[in-house]
């Protein structure tokens, strides 16, 4: 008994299409986020880098920790939008903006608060 010729392909694609469930896109739980990992791991390396120069610091010494997300939240958190990071006796928070991750450092002399009382102006005569 020979099948027609048609159904002979029946199979096949049945074997074929199998394989192929639908599965949610993967997600990577980031500090009590769930982040797409694609541009989480792009992200994290190049905050690294720019934090490593930043704080002229080693950054196998970088701990980073996220803690702000953006996205469509459809599915996901999707991406970091800032991200902490500390070592070497430093903390910084970098941004994400149009331009790439910006740091947002406040300097340790930036942090005095001013004088109470400032000078008195100078006296004319």
């Amino acid at each position: 008994m020979h099948l027609p010729r048609p159904l002979l392909f029946v199979p096949l694609a049945l074997a074929l299409l199998g394989g192929c469930r639908h599965s949610p896109d993967p997600t990577m739980a980031v500090d009590g986020f769930t982040l797409n990992p694609d541009p989480w791991l792009q992200d994290r390396q190049a905050i690294a880098q720019r934090a490593s120069f930043d704080l002229n610091c080693p950054a196998e010494k970088l701990a980073l920790t996220v803690l702000a997300v953006g996205g469509n939240g459809m599915f996901f958190d999707d991406w970091a939008t800032q991200v902490g990071v500390s070592g070497c006796e430093q903390r910084v928070v970098y941004i994400r903006t149009a331009q790439g991750w910006i740091a947002n450092i406040a300097r340790s002399d930036a942090a005095q608060p001013p004088p109470s009382n400032p000078p008195p102006p100078p006296v004319v005569p």
